[in-house]
């Protein structure tokens, strides 16, 4: 506003600075903006009831923010104005009954105005209110000071002694809810009223059916004697719970009609001293009359209690007097949760010994009268049983035999023949181990345990066995043996050496079923020779072992070492078979085909040096060319080659690169595979090959 006016003569121009340029000078003419009106609105109620109060305030706006002013045009003569607000307001009166109309009000901001349009205000006379009552009848009152109370109303209704009827005066509009409640029950008597059709709705009549009946109640009363300690509660079918805090008269809050049936019990006994309270007369049927003839007994408990000792298993179970069970878990004291009265007597006895470890309790000062103090010397005490461990034992023979039951356990010493042995008994629980010690001799054997190993559980070891064993000795014969450092070894272990024919045994003596093995490590040289181990392996079994063979061998002969050396040498077949002609040679008077003679040159022996049977024994030879019969009619056992193997040709016995016979050796099988019998060597001198000459 401060800039309004007229700004003449403005020019503005433009220079490169040196020449410059200008428009034409003009005028700026500074206006105030135009006045814009004010806004008016509201709604009006349109009736009003004399005596309430009435008010109606417009809203009124400016847009330019002007201060504004109201006016009313045809304003009721009981109503003010304000013109700052334009709010109308007032309070009617009877005489102001009557109809308003054309009432503007306007809104200026000094130049311009706003008028909301006309309204008619109407003043009302009040309404007639038509209420109706509620009433009802009473029966059976008997009591001073019965209230009743109207709850829509909030008026109350004292009832004095004997009346039957009641009313309320504040009366209720059609629809309206009404409810009738006891706010008071009659005293002096004891009575307890009740309302029957106390509520419901306003229907247009008075409401004069509300019931109020009153029953008379009635109080359980109690007599306590003998009360000395504290925290007694009564009951009263098993709820209103009363507590009694001496001797003398007591009642419960609850009061009961007359057929109500009632059950005074004891919530909780007294402590402090324990007692125990006995009730007579409490429980029946309450008949027009309070209960007063219940009686409240207490008397002093004795608790039975006293230590255990020696505990060391689990279950120990006590008993008072065939009942009363009580588990102990460990030493200590103990306490039976039932106490007794004065004269009572009472038992503990061990109703279960503790298990685990196996235990035997009794029981000392455990039987009496109660007096009138707590019985507390009853003592428990507890040891754990023992058990003895004993068994058999079986094949002694020696004497000096030392057993013993570890750890620290007892030392037995058994002579031979003994079958039986029993140790001294231990704690149950005691783990052992019963062990030989030493073992018999004369003779010697060694004896093991079976089972003597565990933890007593609860009860004797019988089944300890003790097996006794032999040693045995390993020896038998060796035959045939001509060179030097054959070598005999037992079992992987002890060696043997052998420089002639005749009986051996080892020095290492077996136990009895246990597995021996007889080999050949170093086989004997100077001259060679292949020996040969029959029997060599077994199992002892209650003997010693004397039946091994060891036989020596050295070539392969020709059966027939007069006629029969070459290949291709005949004999005469004039024996039982071919094995036993008479080294003849064969001439051709024997046969055009020589059918009378026999192939002396084909036919090889090997002695075995051996008195072992053909049974389980064969033989062949390394290069598998012949097959083999076993003699064992003579001395020794012989095998005679029977001729070429099925297959087998003479080509198959000839080194073609060398023009020589191959060498050959003679294997022996009793049952654990095919091993040398003999060293590989030639057959025969004169090959029928001859190797060609090279050129």
């Amino acid at each position: 506003m401060a800039d309004v006016g007229t700004y003449a003569e403005m020019e503005i121009s433009v220079s490169d600075g040196v020449l410059s340029t200008s428009l034409p000078s003009f005028s700026i003419s500074v206006v105030e903006p135009p006045n814009r009106p004010p806004t008016i609105s509201g709604s009006p109620l349109a009736t009003v009831v004399i005596g309430e109060t009435y008010g109606f305030g417009p809203t009124g706006v400016d847009p330019d923010g002007d201060s504004l002013t109201f006016s009313i045009v045809n304003k009721p003569s009981w109503a003010g104005f304000d013109t700052a607000t334009g709010s109308l307001s007032g309070t009617p009166v009877l005489a102001d009954v009557g109809v308003y109309a054309d009432i503007e009000i306007s809104v200026s901001d000094g130049e311009l105005v706003a008028t909301r349009p006309p309204f008619t205000l109407t003043v009302l006379e009040a309404p007639i209110l038509v209420t109706f009552t509620v009433s009802g009848t009473i029966n059976n009152l008997d009591g001073f000071d019965l209230k009743l109370k109207l709850i829509e109303t909030g008026e109350e209704a004292t009832i004095s002694n004997g009346s039957t009827t009641f009313a309320f005066y504040v009366g209720l509009e059609i629809g309206s809810t009404y409810t009738v409640n006891v706010t008071n029950q009659p005293i002096n008597n004891n009575q307890v009223c009740d309302v029957a059709g106390g509520s419901g709705t306003i229907t247009g009549v008075d409401v004069s059916d509300v019931v109020v009946t009153c029953t008379n109640i009635y109080t359980i009363g109690v007599t306590v004697t003998g009360l000395a300690g504290s925290g007694l509660v009564l009951q009263n079918n098993s709820g209103d719970d009363l507590t009694i805090t001496g001797n003398g008269d007591f009642g419960f809050s609850s009061f009961l009609f007359s057929g109500d049936s009632y059950n005074v019990t004891v919530l909780t006994q007294p402590a402090a001293p324990l007692q125990e309270c006995s009730i007579a007369g409490g429980a029946g049927t309450v008949a027009d009359a309070d209960i007063a003839g219940i009686s409240i007994d207490c008397a002093n408990l004795y608790t039975i209690s006293g230590t255990v000792t020696g505990l060391a298993g689990n279950g120990l179970m006590l008993q008072n007097s065939g009942g009363d069970n009580l588990l102990i878990a460990a030493n200590g004291a103990f306490t039976f949760s039932v106490a007794l009265f004065a004269g009572d007597s009472y038992l503990v006895t061990v109703l279960t010994d503790p298990a685990n470890l196996s235990q035997t309790c009794g029981v000392a000062s455990g039987a009496g009268t109660v007096g009138t103090a707590d019985i507390g010397d009853i003592a428990v005490s507890c040891t754990t049983n023992q058990y003895s461990i004993s068994g058999t034992i079986t094949d002694l023979e020696g004497s000096g035999i030392q057993i013993e039951v570890f750890p620290g356990g007892e030392t037995l010493t058994l002579s031979g023949g003994t079958t039986t042995f029993s140790f001294a008994a231990l704690d149950d629980g005691t783990p052992f181990d019963v062990q030989v010690v030493t073992q018999p001799t004369g003779p010697a054997q060694e004896c093991s345990v079976t089972g003597g190993a565990g933890t007593l559980a609860g009860g004797a070891v019988a089944g300890v066995s003790i097996l006794c064993l032999n040693f045995h000795v390993i020896s038998g014969t060796v035959a045939g043996l001509t060179g030097t450092g054959l070598q005999l070894q037992l079992n992987g272990a002890e060696t043997l050496n052998i420089s002639a024919d005749g009986a051996f045994g080892f020095s290492t003596t077996l136990i009895d079923l246990s597995p021996y093995a007889v080999t050949i490590p170093i086989q004997p040289s100077s001259p060679t020779q292949i020996c040969y181990v029959y029997n060599s392996t077994g199992t002892l079994s209650g003997t010693d072992i004397v039946d091994i063979s060891v036989s020596c061998s050295g070539d392969v002969l020709p059966l027939y070492s007069t006629n029969g050396t070459g290949w291709n040498d005949y004999v005469k077949n004039d024996g039982g078979d071919r094995y036993h002609a008479n080294d003849l040679a064969c001439s051709t008077a024997d046969g055009p085909t020589y059918d009378g003679c026999v192939h002396g040159g084909e036919v090889r022996v090997f002695d075995t040096g051996s008195s072992a049977v053909c049974t389980g024994l064969t033989a062949s030879d390394s290069l598998g060319a012949f097959d083999w019969v076993c003699d064992d009619s003579g001395a020794t056992t012989k095998f005679y080659s029977a001729g070429l193997a099925d297959g087998m040709y003479l080509s198959d016995l000839i080194d073609f690169t060398t023009g020589n016979w191959k060498e050959n050796a003679v294997l022996l099988d009793s049952g654990g595979g095919p091993a040398p019998a003999t060293a590989s060597a030639i057959w025969w001198t004169t090959c029928p090959y001859r190797k060609p000459r090279p050129d």
